[in-house]
């Protein structure tokens, strides 16, 4: 039963990470309606890339996406 704890635990750390990862990703959009200069803007651009890239592989290292996953299409 201990097992459980661990992982109702790396559940939270993850779902508190994606939830984090999410308002960064709103914030870096935001950020980028606002900016004036062409190189900020880019910079926020490149912010929400690496932001959405960071989400995916939130989602896809719990094997989510059974299809880019490490664990080899093993159920």
């Amino acid at each position: 039963m201990s097992i459980d704890y661990a992982d109702l635990a790396s559940g939270a750390v993850i779902l508190a990470a994606s939830v984090l990862t999410v308002f960064a990703l709103y914030r870096a959009v935001e950020f980028r309606r606002v900016l004036v200069g062409h190189v900020y803007k880019d910079r926020a651009n490149w912010t929400v890339v690496f932001l959405l890239a960071t989400l995916f592989f939130f989602i896809d290292g719990q094997g989510v996406l059974p299809y880019l996953s490490s664990d080899g299409g093993v159920p």
